[in-house]
């Protein structure tokens, strides 16, 4: 059971939890109900007043306190600072298979790559998909042909233009499909 509290104030009070290794965890409720802390806790960014979070058979520790006493033990102090990050991006499952139903119709299902584990890397499309369901994925934009081979964050990053109409073929696809329920 792990609680956390601020002075007379119970953030989350007695929380229980057992998930199993490769289970998927999805905390819903109401706005202010502890959800936020509890994900904190359980990745370390935030201490519990009471109980502690194991992982596997280790305690997980605050972020802070660990850094604290690392930096003691070489004579230092550290400060820890945590900015709130990007929010991770989830697709719309029908809308996935709207996006995959319309490019296996477009190019086949030899030409279609599905990503089959989560990415951890980050993209402001996941603030449109906290408004609106919808689906992120990529078009294939390289050429080995035209040399153009480099990915998106290099500095020789170029486009095969070439794909670009199928890009929109495919988008425009997704609109009818959504539009026609």
């Amino acid at each position: 059971n792990v609680s956390k509290k601020w002075g007379a104030f119970v953030g989350v009070s007695n929380f229980d939890l057992s998930i199993a290794d490769r289970e998927f965890l999805v905390l819903l409720g109401p706005s202010g109900c502890g959800k936020t802390t509890t994900m904190r806790m359980i990745a370390g960014l935030e201490e519990a007043s009471e109980g502690q979070i194991v992982i596997g058979d280790r305690v997980v520790a605050a972020m802070r306190r660990t850094a604290e006493g690392v930096a003691a033990g070489f004579g230092a102090r550290a400060e820890l600072e945590i900015e709130p990050g990007y929010d991770a991006l989830i697709n719309d499952d029908r809308m996935v298979e709207v996006v995959r139903a319309n490019a296996v119709e477009m190019l086949g299902e030899d030409n279609l790559v599905v990503q089959p584990e989560p990415n951890m890397g980050v993209e402001d499309f996941a603030y449109y998909l906290q408004k609106r369901p919808g689906a992120f994925y990529s078009l294939g934009v390289r050429n080995d042909e035209k040399g153009i081979v480099h990915s998106v964050h290099h500095d020789r990053f170029d486009v095969d233009e070439s794909c670009l109409a199928i890009g929109a073929a495919i988008q425009a696809m997704n609109a009818l499909a959504v539009l026609r329920g």
